[in-house]
């Protein structure tokens, strides 16, 4: 089952400005992505749906959200990698480049909302080699361990966060 989070308005706040910050550093330091990335269209887009996934992993587990703009951290939250997208297709993507002893958690953010569809280890995603750009992995959302094994995850939800069950479509019938 998914896990879904609701970030109420301050929370979404901090995250949009953390995200914003990150793209400013990125821009003046060009410390995260290559040249030729930061001038793709949705830049800032990455940045901020990055922290919004990132500060809805803290909600849920209640662990340190590793947000300082300053400096590269080792772990995005806690001892946790996250991935986020806004694509309704997305999925989780790994680089040959990232550590694969870490656990990525992938995150879709919708506005403020956040679903979490699992986590797998860099190692795993390597494993099935399913390679969809040069060095960089990828693997089915069916195929991620669910939130609920993750040892940090709580026994009762916080405030905003749900376990989420995907509405059943109606195939046409009788009346």
């Amino acid at each position: 089952m998914k896990v879904r989070v609701i970030l109420n308005e301050n929370e979404l706040r901090q995250a949009v400005r953390i995200g914003s910050e990150r793209n400013i550093a990125s821009l003046i330091n060009a410390y995260q992505q290559p040249k030729e990335q930061t001038q793709k269209e949705g830049h800032w887009e990455w940045h901020i749906t990055g922290a919004i996934g990132e500060f809805a992993v803290s909600k849920v587990l209640n662990v340190e959200w590793h947000c300082d703009t300053k400096q590269i951290q080792e772990f995005d939250c806690g001892r946790y990698q996250v991935r986020s997208t806004t694509l309704n297709d997305g999925r989780l993507l790994v680089r040959r480049r990232d550590n694969l002893e870490h656990i990525f958690i992938f995150a879709q953010v919708i506005k403020n909302r956040v679903l979490f569809h699992g986590w797998a280890s860099g190692q795993r995603v390597i494993d099935l080699d399913q390679e969809i750009f040069p060095n960089c992995f990828t693997i089915p959302t069916y195929l991620l361990y669910p939130m609920t094994d993750l040892p940090e995850f709580p026994q009762i939800l916080p405030d905003g966060v749900d376990m989420f069950k995907p509405p059943v479509k109606k195939l046409g019938g009788l009346s």
